[in-house]
């Protein structure tokens, strides 16, 4: 007979392995198109890889905390803030009009 905690383990180890793939998904997509911002010019030059984990993260400790403490509210409330953050971060200059 297989123990319950073993179970729970297993599933959590399941559980752990699918979000790291979809963190490695959104690292990834968050990259190329931070590829794609250096290639035509629009921040310069910069480690991509590294910038993209720096975004992840940022946007994980934001969701995290919300979902913690229920603040900020809505999340839409911090967005124009975090996404003028994140563009300055790679050198961009936000769009005050989008933002």
């Amino acid at each position: 007979m297989i123990p319950a905690g073993s179970l729970f383990v297993e599933r959590f180890e399941e559980g752990a392995a699918v979000a790291w793939a979809a963190q490695e998904g959104f690292h990834q997509l968050i990259r190329r198109h931070l590829d794609d911002a250096i290639e035509i010019g629009a921040i310069p030059d910069l480690d991509t890889e590294l910038a993209a984990y720096a975004w992840l993260g940022a946007v994980n400790e934001i969701v995290t905390r919300w979902l913690y403490t229920g603040n900020p509210v809505r999340l839409e409330d911090v967005a124009p803030s975090l996404k003028s953050l994140l563009l300055r971060s790679v050198g961009a200059a936000p769009n005050p009009s989008s933002t």
